[in-house]
């Protein structure tokens, strides 16, 4: 398979594996992506793969299987850590929140979901929402 075709089949497969997840088709959306894990592992493109992993994690976390969710979350932490990319830092961080809040695990949750606040030039909030109180389910400017 020529690199273009390659790099085409690996997004067609993640696109595919998100789809397979928002039907519920977990077995079709781990095949996706881990098939995407493989496509993109063969191209050498770390941050790709990285990605991946942590979309694999997704589904695991959406299938109830926390503790396969957490070892994929933790793989994309420590490649995106070892390639230095701070925003696939954050995403696994992030990740990883998501998943101990699902496994009640919610001490670990909140540090996890601290560290993502802890990588520089990460989150962006527009200044109007900055100085606001929730009342009900809205939130209001001050």
């Amino acid at each position: 398979m020529r690199l273009k075709d390659a790099h085409t089949a690996a997004c067609a497969l993640s696109s595919l594996g998100h789809v397979y997840t928002a039907i519920g088709d977990y077995p079709n959306a781990l095949a996706s992506h881990k098939q995407c894990v493989l496509l993109v592992k063969q191209q050498k493109e770390k941050i790709r793969e990285a990605r991946e992993i942590g979309n694999v994690g997704a589904v695991y976390l959406a299938m109830g299987d926390f503790d396969s969710a957490l070892e994929c979350h933790n793989e994309h932490l420590k490649m995106a850590k070892q390639l230095k990319d701070r925003h696939e830092e954050a995403r696994a961080y992030s990740n990883l929140g998501s998943a101990h809040h699902y496994k009640r695990t919610f001490d670990e949750a909140i540090k996890f979901h601290n560290q993502v606040g802890c990588t520089p030039a990460l989150l962006v909030i527009p200044q109007p929402f900055i100085r606001c109180t929730v009342t009900g389910r809205n939130p209001r400017p001050q």
